[in-house]
């Protein structure tokens, strides 16, 4: 993963996997309609967590500040990275 920065509180480094998170309840969510199915022999009770986790890797793929877990993170390279490396350089000599 390459380097970013938080466009939030400044912090340049490797963003982490904001949906990692929330896999738990994925898991849960699976655990659930597993044992339905399983129960009453309606197997395709197990498409809605199929539909969910495909639904939720799509929408919730995204990655997150390690620091403060803003979702706002941009390469270093880009207009707005450039921007805030500026201003961070800027706010430190000031202080």
């Amino acid at each position: 993963m390459k380097t970013k920065v938080c466009k939030s509180c400044g912090y340049v480094g490797k963003p982490i996997p904001q949906a990692k998170d929330s896999f738990m309840l994925d898991l849960f969510f699976w655990l659930i309609a597993l044992a339905l199915s399983g129960m009453s022999q309606q197997w395709y009770i197990m498409f809605l967590p199929l539909a969910w986790t495909i639904y939720h890797i799509a929408r919730f793929n995204t990655v997150k500040c390690p620091k403060c877990g803003n979702l706002d993170m941009v390469s270093l390279n880009s207009h707005k990275g450039k921007e805030v490396l500026a201003h961070q350089e800027e706010m430190a000599h000031h202080h």
